[in-house]
C-alpha cells in the first residue's frame, strides 16, 4: 500500500511520534532510501510498538529489516516497558518471520475493523 508524502508527513502529528524512532537506511552508492522502520512510543502506558519495517524488494534478504527492528528495540528499551508490532496476517512479505527472529514470542491478534 503506497502512501502520499502528505500522509506520511500527517504521521508527525501523532501523539505517539518520537523522531528518533523513524530510521531511513540510504544505499551509499545512490543516496536513495531503500529501508524505512517507524516506531511509536505512548509515554502513558509506556508501550513501543513497531508500526513500520519496509524494504525495497531488491534490498530484501540482506539484514536491512533485522537491523532496523533492533536498532528500534534499542531505542525503546530507554523508555518502554513493553515493545509489539503491528503487520498485516496475509502480507505477502510474511512479517512475522522478522519478527520472531529478533525475539518476539506470542501468538495474540488484533483486528482493525473499518468502516
Amino acid at each position: 500500500m503506497a502512501y502520499s508524502f502528505e500522509t506520511v508527513r500527517s504521521w508527525t502529528k501523532y501523539r505517539v511520534f518520537d523522531n528518533d524512532l523513524w530510521i531511513f537506511i540510504l544505499d551509499k552508492t545512490t543516496n536513495i532510501p531503500v529501508a524505512l522502520g517507524i516506531a511509536d512510543y505512548d509515554s502513558d502506558i509506556k508501550e513501543g510498538s513497531l508500526e513500520w519495517i519496509q524494504v525495497l524488494k531488491e534490498y530484501r534478504r540482506q539484514g536491512l529489516g533485522h537491523m532496523l527492528v533492533t536498532n528500534l528495540l534499542s531505542r525503546l528499551q530507554k523508555k518502554a516497558d513493553f515493545a509489539t508490532v503491528s503487520g498485516e496476517c496475509d502480507n505477502i512479505t510474511h512479517p512475522e518471520l522478522l519478527y520472531r527472529s529478533c525475539g518476539f514470542v506470542g501468538n495474540d491478534i488484533w483486528y482493525v475493523v473499518n468502516r
